[in-house]
């Protein structure tokens, strides 16, 4: 037999609920719920009194219950004050993750809401991407930024993800010839924006669509071996030809050369000029 009792029961305390909600949630709009109130968990059915509060701008000084899981989504009231730019001056929790493994600190980086002063910039996701990263894909690193060496667990420092996503240096900064894990430059990142201040040794996109039988991997290999040394490059209809300020060592002619024995060259040229510092290297597809 079934149990309407039960049934009747559990509708009942349902109701209550949203009574009790509808009511301290005036008392939270008139100013008069206390940080140490006891029942932010209460919901009306779409969202609870700590989530309008965050959102709302209404949590009272003194809230600490940041952890509190939100209604719907997966995330935590902090996520939720962060999205709507509510977290309190001094709030220091940035690294508690969401269910999805998502720290606060992203949410106020993707809604531009991290503060002034924000300097936990190495708080990393699940998939080990930090603050930093994630606000130079974002564009909205402070102009005080000083950590651009910081290196996610790909090996891409954050300058090379700013560059990667429209960001720009000076013409004469260092950084333009910082490497990652695989030796590619923070300048490479910048071969398809026309308007970068990238200098430009050469560039990857013209070079593919101009021997489209070469692979991605062969100019990236290319580039992470060339790439450290200030020079020039130019390509021709058979051929790409760089020209660096620097002699190339026994090592790195070695590593060019066993990478020609496996790629589709025709022919490999590489010329340490006498008299001078310079280096040119010809690539013939």
């Amino acid at each position: 037999m079934f149990n309407w009792f039960g049934v009747d029961k559990i509708k009942r305390r349902e109701e209550k609920y949203v009574e009790d909600h509808k009511y301290y949630k005036k008392l939270l709009i008139e100013g008069n719920l206390p940080a140490d109130f006891d029942q932010w968990e209460l919901s009306d059915g779409l969202e609870n009194l700590a989530e309008y509060a965050a959102k709302n701008g209404l949590l009272p000084e003194g809230f600490d219950e940041w952890d509190l899981s939100a209604k719907y989504g997966g995330y935590l009231i902090a996520h939720i004050a962060a999205q709507y730019g509510t977290l309190p001056s001094g709030f220091n929790k940035w690294h508690i993750p969401d269910k999805h493994g998502t720290p606060v600190a992203f949410h106020a980086v993707w809604y531009n809401h991290l503060p002034k002063d924000f300097n936990a910039w190495r708080i990393h996701n699940n998939i080990g991407e930090t603050v930093a990263h994630a606000a130079a894909v974002c564009q909205n690193l402070p102009e005080n930024f000083d950590q651009w060496q910081l290196q996610n667990l790909q090996g891409m420092t954050v300058a090379h993800i700013y560059v990667n996503n429209g960001g720009d240096f000076p013409p004469d900064s260092p950084m333009w010839l910082w490497v990652n894990t695989d030796g590619v430059t923070v300048a490479s990142m910048a071969d398809c924006n026309e308007t970068s201040n990238a200098p430009k040794i050469a560039n990857r996109c013209e070079i593919l669509n101009s021997f489209p039988s070469i692979s991605f991997s062969d100019i990236n290999y290319i580039y992470s071996k060339l790439e450290n040394f200030k020079g020039s490059a130019h390509h021709t209809d058979d051929h790409i030809t760089v020209t660096l300020d620097h002699h190339l060592n026994h090592k790195q002619i070695k590593e060019l050369n066993a990478l020609y024995k496996t790629a589709r060259w025709e022919k490999l040229e590489i010329h340490n000029h006498v008299g001078s510092y310079q280096c040119s290297i010809s690539f013939y597809f």
